[in-house]
C-alpha cells in the first residue's frame, strides 16, 4: 500500500528538526562529519525509512547551505502493515518509492517545485495567504512574482504552481458546462 507524506527538515546549528512527519517532531543531533547521530529510542520512534532518508538530505543542505527543505515521499508498506490500522505505527519494511523536494532553501532564498509539471522556481518567500481550503506561497524574484498552492496540507502537503491551478480550474469548469448541456430538462420542475 502506498502513503503519501511529507517530512519538514531544518538545519539549524549542530542539529536537524524534523517537523509533520507521522507524529513525530523532534531534533536530531549531527556527527562530526555532518551526519544525523540517531540514538536507539529515536530510531524505534521515526518511521523505518527516515533514517536513511535524513542521511542522504543531510550532506545535500549542508553543501547547498539550505536552511530547510521540505519533502513529500511516497511510501510502499507491506500490506499487513499496521501504518493503516488503528495502530497508526509502521512495522513493516517500508520502502520510498519516489520522493520530491517541494520547498528548499534559506530564509532569504527558497525553490519550490510543482508536483504536477516538475517546473521549479527560486525567489523570495513572502506575502503567504491562506483559507480554509489552501495556502498559497508566493515567490518574488526580480520583480516577479510566481504563487504555488497547498491543498489539504495535512493529508500530503503537495504544491501546484500557479499555471497547473489554472488549468485544473478551467478543465474543472468545462466538464461542468458540459454535463449542464447534456443534462435533460426537466419540464416539472418549474
Amino acid at each position: 500500500m502506498i502513503e503519501k507524506t511529507q517530512v519538514d527538515i531544518m538545519m539549524v546549528g549542530g542539529c536537524i528538526e524534523l517537523f509533520e512527519l507521522d507524529g513525530f517532531e523532534g531534533k536530531i543531533g549531527l556527527d562530526e562529519r555532518g551526519l544525523p547521530l540517531f540514538t536507539k529510542s529515536m530510531k524505534q520512534q521515526l518511521p523505518p525509512y527516515m533514517p536513511e532518508l535524513l542521511e542522504k538530505m543531510t550532506p545535500k543542505m549542508r553543501s547547498d547551505g539550505a536552511s530547510f527543505a521540505d519533502v513529500a515521499i511516497d511510501v510502499e508498506h507491506e500490506d499487513s502493515c499496521d501504518q493503516f490500522t488503528d495502530v497508526e505505527i509502521c512495522n513493516c519494511n517500508a520502502v520510498i518509492r519516489d520522493q520530491k523536494i517541494q520547498m528548499y532553501g534559506t530564509i532569504e532564498s527558497e525553490t519550490m517545485t510543482c508536483t504536477v509539471c516538475n517546473e521549479s522556481f527560486t525567489g523570495q518567500p513572502g506575502g503567504t495567504s491562506s483559507s480554509e481550503y489552501a495556502i498559497e506561497l508566493p515567490l518574488r524574484k526580480d520583480g516577479q512574482v510566481r504563487s504555488f498552492w497547498c491543498f489539504d496540507h495535512y493529508y500530503s502537503g503537495r504544491l501546484i504552481c500557479e499555471d497547473c491551478l489554472d488549468k485544473e480550474i478551467a478543465k474543472r469548469k468545462s466538464q461542468t458546462t458540459e454535463k449542464d448541456r447534456t443534462r435533460p430538462i426537466d419540464v416539472t420542475d418549474h
